[in-house]
C-alpha cells in the first residue's frame, strides 16, 4: 500500500512538471522540445540506470532537485528492503515538496498569460 501512495504522489509531481513546461511554451513544437530537454535528463540522472554516486561529482547536487531521484531512492527502499512509511516519508515528503513548487509556479505563470490573451 505504501508504493501505490508514493507512486500516486509521485505522478502528482511528474504532472506538476508537465503542466510546468505546458505554460512555459507557446505551441505544441516549444513544448515538445522542452519535454526532451527536461525529462530525458531528469530520469537519466534519477538514479534508476546509473547509481548517482557513479555520476560526475558536479552533476550530483543538481539531482536533489528531480522528484525522480527522491521516487528511485523511495521506490527501491520499499521495494527491495520492505521499508515502510516511517523509513520512507523523508523522501515523500521532497516529492510532494517538489510538486508543489512546480503546481504554484504554474499557476503563478497561467494566470497572467491568461490576462494578457483576452
Amino acid at each position: 500500500m505504501v508504493i501505490i501512495g508514493g507512486t500516486t504522489i509521485y505522478l502528482f509531481s511528474a504532472v506538476s512538471i508537465g503542466i510546468f513546461l505546458g505554460t512555459i511554451a507557446r505551441t505544441m513544437a516549444q513544448f515538445a522540445l522542452l519535454l526532451m530537454i527536461v525529462i530525458i535528463p531528469m530520469m537519466l540522472l534519477s538514479g534508476g540506470i546509473t547509481p548517482i554516486e557513479s555520476q560526475p561529482a558536479i552533476v550530483q547536487p543538481f539531482t536533489w532537485i528531480f522528484p525522480s531521484r527522491h521516487f528511485m531512492a523511495f521506490s527501491q527502499s520499499v521495494v527491495f528492503r520492505g521499508a515502510d512509511f516511517s523509513i520512507v516519508w523523508p523522501e515523500l515528503l521532497n516529492i510532494i515538496t517538489l510538486g508543489m513548487v512546480f503546481f504554484v509556479s504554474s499557476l503563478a505563470l497561467f494566470r497572467p498569460s491568461i490576462a494578457v490573451n483576452k
